[in-house]
């Protein structure tokens, strides 16, 4: 292949010397003319000056005796120079003696010269005698054309350019052919030879050295390339035996393979079998998994259904006037039923994460409401335990976020369970805040504090695990299947946030819940009243509280601008304690501490169980623990404002008191349910709230009713003979009569598909068995 000139090293080499030398040329050209440009400007104004200052002495005298004859005669000496196209002398004043010009020359480069040194040049000159060098005679003015000079320096800039280029061009042509004899011209003939060796040669082929090149890199290159040839020629042989070898292999393989096919065949056989035998295996555990779905929602079923009717009775059974006995030992079988049910709810979760199929909702809740509700619920707990259960919410906390409210619940009642049942004696605290994040996000921190039995910090991590529990005796002592923790370090996990615990033995626990939660964007006040505090100048309020109770309170009442003061808790009142108390607009204490001897009202903090150590006053307010945040701003704000009214708003009624609801309007509802005992627990939850109930025991008698009479609600349940739920509810919106009848299913299949196929089927609504009383209400409350 012929190399084209272009493509030539030494054209290369040639051409970016080239370009090097023309530029380095350009540049001092560059400089050169730019230095001749400012000698040539500055000559001219020296050449100037030499002829004013020799003229100058002339001109003097004939100014100063007035010769007008004699100054137009020096001047038209001046004219000869051909630069100069005007003269002219003037006296002190300005008044022209003499004058005389001509015209420019005109060229076709003048404009060049012009925009380098000016059209014209003026020098003026004052007109002194040498006797009198302080009296001035007139001036001496010449104006000259710059085209002369500019011309000539013009001339000497093309001849300075062109000989730069000249020079680059024969440095090219000299470097051209002198990198062509030293790299081109060895490097072609190295590239020929090397064009004749025969790859298939058995001998190996050195190549020759470029003459004058035995040593240089080009020599190198030469001796690299003969090592290069011996190593193919050698490996060439080597391969030429390896393929004869090759080809007694390949006859012996040919018999190898043979044998082999025979014995492949036998155990193809056997690996057909194989296949079959997984296959069937595959399809048993794809099976398996079947059954243990249909019996996890099967006993979920058959669980939830007597659960239903045993909860449903007590509550019944509490709402007929029972004795204090009888009162306390259904409650305690009540608190049973809900223990059982929430086992249940953690295996059927746990069996949830194990299947993938745990949901987490995104929906606007009460964050305030959902974090003190949970502490609510386990009050009573806290209470029969001698326990302080209190919240503690931050100023800053949001009040409605985005997020799952029922697994947030789920994680809190675990925790805060788990730390009431290890802690014999002292306080349980949740304490939330958040981090609040510009574009509406936020990292919900809870943190439950105890101070219970701890934790050995060894064992720390494997409470996080199913179905362990930190020491061996616990499950005996305390109870419980070591579901709880590890079934909300779960949650917490697909809900994007964590779990930690901190813990000593014998010096309590500390368990940090962080949650990450959308924040809505109109924040809802949590304080409505009195535009989020109360501010109450001068006005005294004393809080006599166990101190960490004490302490929380406290805060509150700082945050809302309530000038507040502790007395100590611990002892009798000293008497200076009990006469400042007397100043005070507001007693808040709790039942073990009152005082009964008080004229200004007074807030009395107790128990669920509505049992205090002593009676209150017909002036007290009696707030029950553990005290949510709201309720308590709303309650200082009636009892501090300008009317203070007795307190009787949260006094709770006594559990053996029946408050009978008003009546709704007459509504007819008809439930239809197969169980006996939860048709009669439906049946008088639904009389106690007012309305009027008709019963079916399965869909067929539910079509039957409705064809009889016009009922405003349908409590279905789904499982049932003679017709399930799920086809009468279809048959009735598919009758013009029935189309429009709130259907709400109420059933114990809790798992999410059995919510979706009750909402395929029709019906509006859920409520899952058991169910609680206040439950019931709500959803009926919502579609009547």
């Amino acid at each position: 292949m012929k190399t084209r000139l272009s493509e030539r090293l030494s054209y290369k080499q040639a051409r970016n010397t080239l370009i090097l030398t023309f530029l380095i040329g350009a540049l001092f050209s560059v400089i050169q003319v730019t230095l001749d440009f400012y000698e040539q400007d500055h000559a001219i104004d020296q050449e100037m000056q030499a002829l004013l200052n020799i003229s100058s002495t002339p001109a003097a005298r004939i100014a100063y005796n007035i010769d007008e004859e004699l100054a137009q005669e020096l001047l038209l000496g001046l004219l000869r120079s051909p630069t100069i196209i005007r003269a002219e002398m003037t006296d002190e004043n300005n008044t022209p003696l003499a004058a005389i010009s001509r015209d420019i020359q005109h060229d076709t480069t003048r404009v060049v010269s012009d925009t380098l040194f000016g059209k014209t040049r003026q020098y003026k000159k004052p007109l002194r005698v040498a006797y009198d060098p302080e009296e001035k005679l007139g001036f001496l003015i010449l104006e000259i054309d710059t085209y002369i000079y500019g011309s000539s320096f013009i001339k000497r800039s093309v001849v300075t350019a062109v000989t730069a280029i000249i020079k680059g061009l024969i440095l090219a042509i000299v470097l051209l052919l002198l990198f062509y004899r030293m790299t081109t011209q060895p490097l072609s003939a190295l590239t020929r030879d090397l064009r004749r060796v025969n790859n298939h040669a058995r001998t190996p082929i050195a190549l020759k050295y470029p003459a004058g090149h035995e040593y240089d890199e080009i020599g190198s290159l030469v001796d690299s390339i003969n090592r290069l040839l011996h190593v193919i020629s050698t490996n060439l042989k080597k391969r030429r035996q390896a393929e004869k070898q090759l080809r007694n292999y390949l006859v012996d393989l040919e018999n190898i393979v043979d044998n082999r096919t025979a014995e492949l065949n036998a155990r193809n056989r056997q690996l057909r079998d194989s296949n079959e035998e997984l296959d069937q295996a595959r399809q048993d555990a794809v099976q398996m998994a079947k059954t243990r779905a249909s019996m996890l929602a099967s006993m979920s079923h058959e669980v939830r259904t007597p659960i239903n009717g045993i909860l449903g009775m007590i509550d019944l059974l509490l709402r007929d006037n029972p004795t204090e006995s009888q009162q306390a030992k259904l409650q305690l079988a009540r608190e049973s039923g809900i223990i059982l049910v929430q086992l249940l709810n953690e295996v059927l979760d746990f069996s949830k994460f194990e299947s993938d199929r745990l949901t987490i909702e995104a929906i606007v809740f009460d964050l305030h409401d959902t974090l003190e509700t949970a502490t609510a619920l386990l009050g009573q707990s806290a209470t029969d335990k001698g326990l302080i259960l209190q919240n503690q919410l931050d100023h800053a906390l949001p009040h409605t976020v985005v997020g799952d409210p029922t697994r947030l619940h789920q994680i809190l009642t675990n925790l805060l369970g788990n730390a009431i049942k290890f802690t014999h004696h002292g306080s349980v605290i949740l304490k939330a805040w958040a981090e609040v994040q510009p574009d509406q996000q936020c990292q919900l921190h809870v943190e439950i504090r105890d101070t219970g039995i701890g934790i050995p910090e060894a064992m720390q991590e494997d409470i996080f695990t199913a179905f362990s529990q930190a020491s061996s005796d616990t499950t005996r002592k305390f109870g419980g299947t070591g579901l709880g923790l590890a079934l909300s370090k779960k949650i917490a996990e697909a809900m994007g946030g964590s779990i930690t615990v901190e813990s000593q033995p014998n010096e309590g626990s500390r368990f940090t819940v962080v949650l990450p939660f959308e924040q809505t964007v109109q924040e809802v006040s949590p304080y409505p009243l009195n535009h989020h505090t109360i501010t109450i100048a001068g006005t005294t309020m004393a809080i006599a509280a166990p101190p960490v109770l004490a302490s929380i309170i406290y805060g509150y009442c700082r945050e809302w601008k309530i000038d507040v003061w502790v007395p100590s808790w611990h002892g009798p009142w000293r008497q200076q304690d009990l006469e400042r108390l007397s100043k005070t607009a507001l007693l808040l204490t709790h039942a073990q501490h009152l005082v009964v001897e008080r004229q200004n009202p007074t807030l009395l903090l107790q128990g669920s169980d509505n049992t205090a150590t002593n009676t209150p006053e017909n002036d007290t307010v009696v707030m029950p623990l553990p005290i949510r945040k709201e309720q308590l701003h709303t309650t200082l704000a009636e009892l501090l404002g300008s009317d203070i009214h007795p307190a009787t708003a949260y006094s709770m009624t006594p559990p053996n008191v029946i408050v009978q609801e008003a009546p709704p309007i007459t509504t007819r509802i008809l439930v239809v349910e197969d169980n006996p005992t939860n048709l009669m627990v439906a049946e008088g939850m639904l009389e106690q709230l007012g309305y009027q109930v008709t019963t079916a025991r399965n869909g067929q008698q539910c079509l039957d009713r409705c064809q009889k009479a016009l009922f405003d609600l349908v409590l279905m349940d789904c499982n049932m003979p003679v017709m399930d739920g799920y086809e009468a509810c279809r048959q009735l919106r598919n009758n013009a009569k029935t189309c429009d009848i709130p259907v709400i299913a109420l059933t114990a299949n809790a798992l999410s598909h059995d919510r979706e196929r009750c909402y395929r089927a029709g019906m509006q609504d859920y409520i899952a068995k058991p169910f609680e009383r206040s439950t019931l209400k709500k959803t009926l409350e919502k579609w009547l």
